[in-house]
């Protein structure tokens, strides 16, 4: 009794020792492309070769054909007929519509402020004088003393801007009084 069970177990070993010696030490292909499907690296698997080009170039080169069919049905189409479509379409002047429409050609005007929807703030006023008169934050001799001071200080900056206006608005700008 004791020789059947030490022979099962050995006949077993042996079973396993063949499973185990099939492939005794996977190739690093195999390992590269057992990794790379984990990782998902599409083009270095196919870089490796293998299944995964195979299948690739099998399913690229059907793709080829039905695009070179599509292409050539497309190329037998012919153009029946065109419509052009015009930017800015002509009114046809027709005596019966005479009182209904009139042709305008001058840019729109607003009558009022612009207003939000939502919110009803005014977004937009309507459009300033052509002529606007600019009055200057100094005075004449806030300016001149405002120029000789150093360039860190700030009113140094603000009679320079003042002088950016004067020359910018020549005749339209005035000192504070």
């Amino acid at each position: 009794m004791t020789d059947t069970p030490v022979q099962s177990q050995g006949q077993k070993a042996l079973q396993d020792l063949e499973e185990l010696t099939k492939d005794p030490v996977p190739g690093l292909v195999e390992d590269v492309e057992e990794f790379e499907e984990k990782q998902e690296d599409w083009q270095a698997m196919y870089s490796a070769g293998g299944k995964f080009k195979e299948q690739l170039e099998e399913i690229s080169k059907s793709v080829r054909v039905e695009e070179r069919e599509s292409v050539s049905a497309s190329k037998e189409k012919k153009v029946t007929g065109l419509e052009e479509i015009q930017v800015s379409p002509e009114v046809e002047k027709k005596p019966e519509l005479a009182g209904y429409i009139e042709e305008i050609e001058k840019d729109a005007e607003l009558t009022g402020p612009v207003m939000d929807d939502y919110t009803q703030q005014i977004l937009m006023t309507s459009p300033a004088p052509a002529n606007p008169t600019v009055t200057l934050p100094l005075t004449e001799e806030q300016l001149k003393a405002g120029l000789t001071r150093q360039v860190w200080d700030s009113i140094r900056w603000l009679a320079e801007w003042c002088v950016r206006q004067i020359k910018m608005l020549p005749g339209k700008v005035r000192y504070r009084g």
